[in-house]
This record gives C-alpha cells, sequence and structure tokens, in this order.
C-alpha cells in the first residue's frame, strides 16, 4: 500500500495514498480530517492552551452519548505521539450497523490533540487497522517527551 506523509502544524503522521485529506481552523482550533474511500475517516484537532486530556475526553464522551443512548465504552492506556494519552474505544449502533470509534487525547507543552477515527464493521478488519496505523504514525513537536520542530503550515509530502 502506497503511502503519503503529513508534516504541518506541528504534526506528522503516514496515511494511505487513496485517503482524501484535508485541513481546518476555527476558533483557534486547528484540524487535519482524513477521509477513506468509504464512510470511515480519521481527525486530529489541536487545541490550544493545553487542555487537560481528561476534560476533553468527557466532552467528546458527552457528544457521542447524547448522539448515542446504547453505547459501551473501553478505557485504554495507550501511549500517542510518544506520550501517556487519555484513550477510549467506542461501539455503537448507527444505521443499523456496528460502528466504532476511537478517542485519544495526549498534552503537549502548550497544545493538546484530540485524535478521533470512527468507522463500522461493514469495511472490515482492514480499514480499522488502518486508522490504527496512522494514529500509531502520530508524532506532535510540542509533545511532552520532546521531539522534532515539524513545519507550521500546508505539509502535504509523499
Amino acid at each position: 500500500m502506497e503511502l503519503k506523509r503529513f508534516a504541518g502544524h506541528g504534526l506528522r503522521f503516514d496515511y494511505p495514498a487513496d485517503w482524501q485529506l484535508t485541513e481546518d481552523e476555527q476558533e483557534g482550533e486547528w484540524t487535519v480530517s482524513l477521509q477513506t474511500p468509504g464512510t470511515a475517516f480519521w481527525s486530529a484537532t489541536i487545541l490550544p492552551d493545553a487542555p487537560e486530556p481528561d476534560d476533553v475526553m468527557e466532552a467528546a464522551l458527552d457528544a457521542y452519548r447524547s448522539e448515542y443512548p446504547n453505547i459501551d465504552i473501553y478505557r485504554r492506556e495507550e501511549l500517542i505521539a510518544d506520550g501517556p494519552s487519555a484513550s477510549v474505544d467506542l461501539e455503537f449502533v448507527c444505521f443499523d450497523w456496528v460502528s466504532y470509534a476511537a478517542l485519544r487525547a495526549v498534552q503537549g507543552i502548550e497544545r493538546t490533540l484530540l485524535v478521533l477515527y470512527q468507522g463500522n464493521d461493514l469495511e472490515g478488519d482492514e480499514v480499522r487497522n488502518q486508522l490504527d496505523d496512522v494514529t500509531k504514525s502520530l508524532a506532535m513537536a510540542d509533545s511532552l517527551s520532546g521531539g522534532s520542530d515539524f513545519a507550521s503550515g500546508n505539509g502535504d509530502i509523499v
């Protein structure tokens, strides 16, 4: 599988070349999103002022709980961008399909990163594994464990 590398806004990650990448900035928050050829998606949002990962996670969970009343929540321990994260996996029914989501929040020196990806069982394990691989490839320039200074603007690199 051919991969592309994104490097910008202090983030770096690899993703499948046939996925669509978009960037958006609203109210000081910056988001990069990936859309698979199917319905699954992945996003990373940079939150300025480094809010606590547990607070970010609870706000994201509240949004899911309000949308999907019968949701299963599985708390995890996982390193994201070489730092400890607040992490949960979710399972819920959406349009009669079993769907999953993963939420990961990690705090850097001056910002917090929220990673979200979501898909459904119809797309199979391959897509879910690819979403996991994108997350595992993620590096953040101002992580608490150090790191490189990645480009601060657009940086879609093949």
